[in-house]
Order: structure tokens, then sequence, then C-alpha cells
């Protein structure tokens, strides 16, 4: 089947194409019945919908019985009112495609060459040998395209080459010493060399810690987009710590000088995950995106698969020389935070003991009164020992945990929770020694009887104090063990 058929579509002509090739593509919806069409011997561009050929392939019947007639008078005043307005304003858009100037002298060649060989040839039969010359000179005309392809082609590659081979060449990669340590420099000029498809990139911080230095095998300019995420207990700081930043990569190289830092306000130490996002700015992606729109080329992979954007994560360990090194200061690291994190908590176990140890004493000295309160001048030596022995105690505990408690109210809330409550027991152990003096200094003298009554109502409120610090105590203790 002869290929006579082309196709206006998206601003570009394509073809020839056969019957078949036509029906293909408008059961695909890749055309329809408004797509333009062309082929040698008509005057202009048409509708697939105004053409009769097309009309069996549209559905459309009564529509075509009616154009026939109208086709041979081109020439009269009535066939102009039947053009639709849409096909006219159509006409103007394409541009002025085949017939090309050789495709209209090329068809009569047939009629008026021919012809007088056939006079020549008196022997065989002119009708064959007419046929036959139309259909070689068919077949010539469209060997002949097919060869003008070729070489268009073969230039086009040419060309192509050229460009690619212009574009590859890449200057000398410069990555700046100074502001690093002689080891990330030598890292980042080794990752430079690495012979690989998929983008590597290495990092590492200027010795004033105050920008980084990136370089990668990806010799391609392009705006990077730089994020540093700690990973959990494995940096040499409390809180995690997040630094992002942005920078133009050339010649291999990008350098990081306006860093952003979130939950932290210093860089730390530690390992990181590495994460690169990269746009492709390069007048290279470009040309090839370019050609990527040119079917001509789409044979080419790097040319059909050409992508100007890329990902890569990987880690990081920041202010190390190698992963031993980090992992010995953050068992290090860890060791002094936990001696950190006891101390506090330590320091007020001690504190709920002092307080123990001083109920302890008060019920001995309240049962030693009470034997002996008929004596003369009982009360006033439990009064004088407890001043002399406990009170200096007591009030300079009970001070000390009130000032802590107050330090730590922004610093350090839950351990402010937790001397606040030393300080809440160490108030219901004065209120007690305040009730028990005043009672006692109420009597004279007590018979056995009233003796023990009071020894009883003392003691087991001292009793409940000591079993309430006790508790405290067991519990802090506990905590001590988890950590």
């Amino acid at each position: 089947m002869s290929k006579l058929w082309f196709i206006f579509l998206n601003d570009r002509h394509l073809g020839p194409f056969n019957y078949k090739d036509i029906e293909i593509r408008f059961s695909a919806k890749k055309i329809d019945g408004d797509t333009l069409v062309w082929r040698e011997g008509e005057a202009t561009w048409n509708p697939m919908k105004n053409t009769p050929a097309f009309h069996q392939l549209l559905g459309i019947k009564e529509v075509a019985l009616e154009l026939e007639p109208e086709i041979e008078l081109e020439t009269e005043e009535e066939f102009i009112p039947s053009i639709p307005q849409e096909d006219i304003e159509e006409e103007k858009g394409p541009p002025e495609l085949p017939p090309t100037p050789q495709d209209e002298e090329l068809p009569p060649i047939p009629q008026e060459e021919i012809a007088p060989e056939e006079e020549i040839i008196d022997e065989e039969p002119p009708a064959e040998i007419v046929q036959l010359a139309n259909e070689t000179n068919q077949g010539n005309c469209g060997r002949g395209m097919k060869i003008i392809k070729i070489v268009m082609g073969a230039l086009s590659l040419i060309v192509l080459l050229a460009w690619l081979s212009f574009f590859m060449f890449s200057a000398s990669v410069e990555i700046p010493g100074k502001g690093l340590s002689p080891s990330d420099y030598q890292r980042l000029m080794k990752i430079v060399k690495v012979k690989s498809v998929k983008p590597r990139f290495e990092l590492a911080l200027s010795t004033n810690h105050k920008y980084f230095v990136l370089a990668s095998n990806y010799d391609h300019s392009a705006t990077i987009y730089l994020t540093l995420s700690s990973f959990s207990g494995k940096v040499l700081a409390k809180e995690k710590v997040q630094i992002s930043s942005i920078a133009q990569m050339n010649d291999n190289v990008a350098i990081f000088k306006d860093l952003r830092l979130e939950d932290s306000d210093r860089i730390e130490k530690g390992l990181y995950m590495l994460k690169v996002r990269g746009l492709n700015t390069g007048l290279r992606i470009k040309f090839l995106k370019a050609l990527r729109n040119l079917e001509v080329f789409n044979f080419i992979k790097c040319i059909r698969e050409v992508n100007d954007h890329f990902l890569y994560r990987g880690e990081f360990i920041l202010g190390f020389a190698g992963l031993d090194s980090f992992q010995s200061a953050l068992k290090k690291y860890k060791t002094e935070e936990k001696k950190r994190r006891l101390l506090p908590v330590q320091e007020v176990l001690e504190r709920y003991r002092t307080y123990h140890s001083i109920l302890k004493r008060l019920n001995e000295l309240l049962g030693k009164t009470l034997i002996e309160f008929n004596k003369r001048g009982a009360v006033k030596r439990f009064e004088r020992t407890y001043i002399n022995e406990i009170a200096p105690i007591y009030q300079t505990l009970t001070v000390e945990n009130k000032k802590i408690q107050i330090s730590l109210i922004e610093s350090d809330s839950e351990l402010s929770k937790e001397y606040q409550r030393l300080v809440n027991f160490g108030k219901q152990i004065g209120v007690l020694v305040s009730q028990m003096t005043g009672k006692l200094n109420q009597y004279r003298k007590l018979r056995k009887k009233s003796r023990l009554k009071l020894l009883r109502e003392f003691q087991g409120k001292l009793n409940e104090l000591e079993e309430l610090g006790k508790m405290r105590i067991h519990k802090i203790e506990e905590q001590l063990s988890s950590l």
C-alpha cells in the first residue's frame, strides 16, 4: 500500500503514511476529524472530516455524498460558502509544507518525459509501459525522500556529537584547600575522580565551623539543597541537630556558607543523615532536553532518559576522622552524660536521707523527754537539744532546697518539681516540731497515762513522715537503677 498522506500535528508535519497508518493513529485517538491532511495532487491542507477518502473511517456517510459533486466545482463560487469557518482559520495556522517544489515537479514527469519514450518503443503495449513507469517513478521518489532523511539524520547526529564533545570537556576541578584539614581535602579530591554513573558526594566542615564544602563526581552545574539531620543518640549533644543550606555547584564543588540550624544553636559533632537534592542548571542538560523533544534522537538512551533532578542520601560523620574515633568519643560522651544526669538525682536522694535521719533523732528525743517529763527542766532540755543539734542542719537543708528548686524552673522543670516535693517534705517536719514544742510547754507535770498518750500521738506523726520519706527514697533509687 503506497504511502501518500501527510499529517499536520502539533505544529509539525508527519508522514508520508498509508491509509492503514492513519487508521491506526485514529483508533489510538492521536488524531481526529479536525486533523489536517494532504497528499500529492491536493491544492491545500484539509481537515480529515472534509476529505472524502476518510469519511468511511470517520463514520461520515451523508456528508460524503454531498461533498463529491462540490469537489469537481472547486473553481465555482458556490464551493466557498460550504467550507466551515473554523477550517479556513486552521489553513492559516500550518506553515507552507508539502507539496514542495520537487514534489510539484515530479508528478508531471511521467506525462511529459515518458510519453516520447512510448512513441519510440512501439513493440510493447503503451498502457502497461505507462503504468510501470508511474510505479517506478513513485518508487524512486520514495527512495529519494528516504535518502534525504538519512542524510539529514546523519548531519544532525554529527552536530549532536560535536555539541556533546564540546560540553563533555570539563575544566580542572579546584577545591579550596584553605580552611579545610589535609585529610578532608584529600577525601574531597578523591571523590571527584570516582568514575560512576550515579552521582556520589563527600562533605567537609571548615576548621572554623562556619561553612561546608561539598565535592562530587557529578560534573554538571546545579543548584544544591543540603540537609543534615542527626541520628538519635548518635550526636554529642542532648538535643537533635538539623542543618540546611543552599548553594550553586560549579566544577564539581559547592560551598555552603549560609547555614540554618534547627533545634540547636550550634553545630555538634556526631553521625548525620546527609541528603543532597539537586536541580541541574547547566547548558548541557538544557541542550539534551531540547534534543529530547525531537523524535529523530529518541533512539539515544542518554537523550531519551535525560533528567534535570537528582537525589542522594548517605551518612556523614561530622568532626571525626573515621568511624572508630567517632564511636570512642560517643561512648565517652554517653558515660559523662550519664554521670551528669545521675548527679542531680543522687543529690535529691541524699537530702531525703538527711531528712529521714532528722525524723529518727526527733523520735528518740521525744521519747526521752516524755519519760523524764516530771523532772525539772525536761522540756527545756528538749528545746536546747533541738536548737543545737537538729535545727542548724534542718534550716540549712530547707533553705538550699528552695533555692535549687527556683533555679531549675527554666532549665530543668522535672528536677525542679522533684525539689519542690523535697521542700514540702521539709516543711511538714518543721510544722510537726512546732506542734510538739507547743504541746510540751503547756504542761508542768503529766501523769504516766497522759505522757503515753502524747508519745503515741507524736510518734505516730513522726512515723508517718518516716514512711513517706522511705517511699521517696525507694522511688529515687529505682530511678537511679534505670539510668
